[in-house]
């Protein structure tokens, strides 16, 4: 089976399971949901996503957490 034909059939294909679900960063990665969150997380392919968004030659996700959070002040009040 052609390469443009396979991918195509992975993700509309009618004989797969409800529960399959196809990983983001390569459509020919299937397993099922329950396993998508993990795999996500370590995929082969996404470090070539990551490369491309982050320009970032040593491979390393930059770390998701906020060093600080701001302080919002509300002025505004529609209570009353």
């Amino acid at each position: 089976m052609p390469q443009k034909t396979f991918i195509k059939h992975l993700t509309r294909c009618p004989d797969k399971p409800p529960h399959f679900k196809n990983c983001p960063f390569n459509l020919s990665h299937v397993m099922p949901e329950s396993e998508l969150k993990e795999h996500e997380e370590n995929c082969p392919s996404r470090i070539l996503i990551d490369v491309a968004m982050y320009q970032s030659e040593d491979m390393i996700r930059p770390s998701p957490t906020v060093e600080s959070e701001p302080s919002i002040k509300y002025e505004e009040s529609w209570d009353g």
